[in-house]
């Protein structure tokens, strides 16, 4: 069926629909091409010979610590952070005591690979916590990805990006 569509759309391009006139001409599957239109034309998708767009290479996660992760919320929106932005709790960030200002770290719940579910990759803006045993203090937003707010806390592994 694939072969009679090639042809059937090269004839038609060739000014016949009827196989057997001197102007049609037929090509084995994977080979039949159109004329360009224009600088920019793009190559026609033959079954036999797909066009699979670059995948982006693995990130690799390199652990930096595992302990007790908290939250804050609404009580401290629109305060201004460490890094001088306003808090978002609505927002993916998080507050570390050494962590440079906009590291990207993933966090997911201690026991769990980086790569599986559920995970989440915050921004760190601020500083702290502040609270002794904790490692980290995400916004109410990316705590509820892991654990119930209703909880309060939860273990976590930190990891960033090895590349």
């Amino acid at each position: 069926m694939t072969l009679f569509t090639v042809i059937s759309c090269k004839q038609a391009i060739r000014g016949t629909s009827d196989p057997k006139s001197p102007q049609a001409t037929t090509t084995p599957l994977g080979t039949a091409t159109l004329p360009a239109t224009s600088a920019t034309a793009k190559p026609i998708l033959q079954p036999d010979n797909p066009v699979v767009p670059p995948s982006k290479p693995a990130t690799t996660w390199t652990k930096i610590a595992c302990g007790e992760s908290s939250y804050y919320g609404a009580d401290f929106a629109g305060s201004p952070t460490a890094s001088g932005e306003p808090f978002n709790p609505g927002a993916l960030t998080a507050a570390h005591k050494t962590l440079p200002f906009n590291l990207q770290v993933r966090v997911v719940p201690q026991g769990k690979d980086p790569d599986s579910q559920p995970q989440v990759t915050v921004k760190i803006n601020d500083r702290g916590p502040y609270v002794s045993g904790r490692i980290i203090d995400l916004s109410e937003k990316a705590f509820d990805v892991l654990f119930d707010t209703g909880s309060g806390t939860g273990h976590v592994c930190l990891y960033k990006s090895a590349r």
